[in-house]
């Protein structure tokens, strides 16, 4: 089943099943979580599912996090789960932690060889401790994406693209695991993106 919303602030267009568009904002630079002075949590304390939330934003979209020490342990792809190693498929290089939280949860950042199909740069979020209905309405909220929460029950997950910002944001379901991606475009995807929406805005009724 798929639903057309309509134009957002900002003029990005809005299509899915799961693709849902979101007003530009500033190119994200995921990061490498450390320790700091404000850190995320207690350490010895699991991560709350809001703050795994927080988490995402603050590594993929702001590029600056930081963890007690102890709260992340560095492991490779070969420790996530298979169907986990399967989605990534054979990245260029990346790193992936473990967070401590009450399920099993990853913080990861993927380098790949760009493609027509593939974006260059991936950053998330992969846990059991976030259901996707929670999930989607934070990020949609995060990014002025419309309320979808009386679909919540239809969807398996939503994106949000900013064809200006470069970028393509999602939460979507894997197995148990709820997903929370953020995908940096090439430079050639972003102007594919820039010349498709205006297309998308002209088959979007008004409201």
């Amino acid at each position: 089943m798929r639903f057309i919303y309509s134009l957002l602030a900002g003029g990005a267009a809005c299509i899915s099943t799961a693709v849902v568009c979101a007003p530009a904002r500033a190119a994200p630079s995921p990061s490498t979580p450390t320790g700091g002075d404000n850190p995320v949590g207690v350490a010895g304390a699991p991560l709350l599912p809001e703050q795994l939330q927080e988490i995402f934003m603050s590594a993929c979209f702001d590029g600056a996090m930081s963890l007690p020490r102890g709260e992340e342990t560095p492991v490779t792809l070969e420790n996530l789960p298979p169907a986990l190693r399967r989605r990534f498929g054979t990245p260029v290089s990346g790193n992936v932690w473990r967070l401590n939280a009450t399920t099993p949860t990853y913080l990861f950042t993927m380098n790949f060889d760009p493609s027509p199909l593939t974006t260059p740069k991936v950053c998330g979020l992969l846990t059991q401790s976030l259901k996707i209905g929670p999930a989607m309405e934070f990020l949609g909220s995060r990014l002025n994406g419309p309320s979808i929460s009386s679909f919540h029950q239809a969807f398996t997950g939503a994106e949000w693209l900013s064809a200006e910002g470069g970028y393509v944001a999602l939460a979507s379901r894997m197995d148990s695991f709820t997903v929370l991606e953020l995908k940096i475009l090439s430079k050639e995807q972003q102007q594919r993106a820039l010349k498709l929406v205006p297309t998308l805005n002209q088959g979007i009724p008004a409201q």
